[in-house]
């Protein structure tokens, strides 16, 4: 493992590595970036066993937990907690300096480039994308409501992907099936065959599986649709599953949806970086449940997002801002023509509104 002892006074990540030089070089590397790095879920290994996993920052809580005999070295650290096995660590070799430094200096490397049809416009303005497939005018993530809009002209869409209980993708927003279908349950505790039992309620279709809402895109080179992410960390999504879940969800989109028409986008950040660990060349994009701030930028700019989207009320001077960061903007919720309009003068690229067909027609007049 390589470090810098020249490196600026401030803060770097470094997350899901290997450390596998001597003790004196870890702990070297622990003192020359004292105050300056914060370790993410990292490992020290010698030859191939585990020494230890770390955590936090080294001059504040750096957290150990010792599987054997470095219990006894460093009895001053007594606040040890779990930590997860690294499934996809990285181990910089000795040809490697220049990539090491990059990944400790992030503003070295140009921001992911976004997908080409993230700046999709209607004629008149920023992209209208149907919200569930256009839940008021169809049904709530209804594979028909997505064709439908398709049909009807439509080419944004956002949609909702969870797993079922024997880790299937489906299409659903609550956590809960009891507002939508005519069942009750939690779709994290339903296997796969007892989801399809049940019936939306205003189409009467059956909850649909992610592949089959992107079927109704297949391969289209028009269209855009942001992919959300309703998986975070918690009892259910194990750091193990929520992997399982990236890397199904890629596999099932890379495989109907056409390069460059959709990207993935969450609230939770656990579930952005597990995405970007899993498929680091994945378009990602930072959900806000509020007005856009420096904050999020800077959040967006740390997870490697290419968007991100904000509610409404969100000033032009900070879409401004965010486009200068290199990100597209969708607001949210957009449920009129004229919010359409005040989306359009803050320089949205999408909008995102339970109405597509509405919008669409009126700002076609």
């Amino acid at each position: 493992m390589f470090y810098d002892t020249t490196a600026e006074t401030r803060g770097f990540v470094v997350a899901d590595n290997v450390f596998s030089r001597s003790e004196d070089t870890l702990f070297r590397f622990f003192n020359d970036w004292r105050a300056r790095v914060i370790l993410v879920s990292n490992r020290w290994e010698a030859d191939g066993k585990l020494l230890c996993r770390f955590h936090g920052r080294p001059t504040a809580n750096l957290v150990y937990k010792y599987p054997d005999r470095l219990d006894q070295m460093h009895e001053d650290n007594l606040a040890e907690i779990e930590f997860q096995t690294v499934s996809r660590p990285r181990v910089f070799q000795s040809n490697e300096v220049e990539d090491f430094l990059r990944f400790l200096r992030p503003e070295v490397i140009p921001p992911p480039a976004s997908p080409r049809n993230a700046t999709l416009r209607t004629a008149s303005g920023p992209l209208v994308q149907a919200h569930r497939g256009g839940r008021a005018e169809y049904d709530d993530n209804a594979a028909g409501g997505f064709a439908w809009c398709v049909n009807q002209g439509v080419r944004g869409f956002e949609t909702d992907v969870r797993f079922t209980k024997d880790k299937r993708l489906v299409v659903m927003h609550d956590k809960n099936v009891s507002r939508t279908t005519d069942g009750k349950g939690v779709v994290s505790e339903m296997t796969f065959d007892e989801l399809r039992k049940l019936r939306l309620k205003k189409s009467g279709e059956l909850v649909p599986t992610a592949e089959e809402v992107f079927q109704t895109l297949k391969r289209r080179e028009d269209v855009f649709i942001e992919i959300e992410m309703k998986a975070k960390p918690d009892e259910f999504y194990t750091p193990e599953i929520l992997e399982d879940y990236c890397r199904k969800l890629t596999e099932v989109a890379e495989s109907c949806l056409a390069a460059g028409t959709y990207a993935y986008t969450c609230f939770n950040t656990g579930t952005l970086e597990t995405m970007h660990r899993v498929a680091p060349n994945a378009p990602i994009g930072l959900i806000v449940e509020e007005t856009l701030t420096d904050e999020h930028l800077e959040l967006a700019r740390r997870l490697r997002c290419c968007s991100v989207a904000p509610v409404l009320a969100t000033t032009k001077e900070m879409v401004d801002k965010a486009h200068a960061a290199g990100l597209t903007v969708c607001l949210w919720m957009v449920q009129d023509e004229d919010c359409y309009v005040e989306a359009r003068e803050k320089g949205a690229d999408r909008i995102t509104t339970d109405y597509p067909q509405r919008i669409e027609a009126a700002v076609r007049r």
